[in-house]
């Protein structure tokens, strides 16, 4: 007979909210240095969005995140991003890339994260940073992101 095994749904957000509060700093505004509390809406949507069946595949796998103006989508979404560049959700050989029309769009997300980055040794230490090409790596893991905009007609080709 085969013992039972107990999987903890709940698990992977509680490490999602666990590293956005103990490892992030909000990147600018009023709080600028303090740790990121997540509130209950991003709580409950990392919850929504990052909890797994029993198989440990997502359930969720598409997803648009919307906001009024001026409610931090930029600074949660740069959370996010480190998410999975160097916390919890980290997947060897990764690639993400924040996209605008124009280079100035683009390097938002960039310059958010740039900044969380540089305020958080835990962070700081596991990136190799390249702000000429607005590019961050975790050489370790192999996951990369990159600012890119529609102005460059050299970025057609990424997988």
């Amino acid at each position: 007979m085969s013992a039972a095994v107990h999987y903890n749904q709940s698990a992977r957000p509680d490490q999602i909210i666990k590293f956005f509060e103990n490892v992030l700093l909000i990147p600018e505004g009023d709080k600028v240095g303090q740790q990121f509390i997540l509130d209950d809406i991003q709580k409950q949507w990392i919850v929504d969005v990052y909890t797994r069946d029993k198989f440990d595949q997502r359930i969720v796998r598409d997803v648009l995140l919307t906001m009024a103006r001026k409610n931090g989508k930029t600074a949660f979404v740069a959370g996010l991003t480190a998410v999975h560049l160097v916390g919890p959700e980290v997947f060897p050989n990764g690639q993400m890339y924040s996209v605008g029309f124009d280079r100035g769009q683009a390097e938002v997300l960039y310059n958010l994260l740039m900044k969380m980055v540089e305020m958080s040794p835990a962070l700081y230490t596991r990136l190799s940073v390249t702000p000429s090409s607005r590019r961050m790596a975790n050489i370790k893991r192999g996951t990369s992101f990159r600012a890119l905009s529609s102005e460059a007609r050299s970025h057609h080709g990424k997988s």
